[in-house]
């Protein structure tokens, strides 16, 4: 096993040690890792698709932009 192999699980082990216990789940460092790099895709995918509905959908109706604005 080489020297980068070692190091990658070492960190593997620090990802997958349960910090606390949430119920019958365990909460580790991965998992809040995880979650908080779902959260921003989230927001920035609804940020991306609003200004979509709004420049690109709505943009070929005869709603005042404001309009589309709250719209979207």
């Amino acid at each position: 096993m080489s020297a980068f192999e070692k190091f990658l699980l070492e960190i593997k082990d620090i990802l997958d040690t349960p910090i606390a216990e949430v119920g019958k789940s365990h909460l580790t460092l991965w998992s809040i890792i995880y979650l908080c790099i779902a959260i921003f895709l989230l927001v920035f995918l609804t940020a991306k698709l609003r200004k979509w509905i709004v420049y690109k959908v709505l943009e070929h109706s005869k709603t005042d932009i404001g309009v589309r604005i709250a719209v979207g």
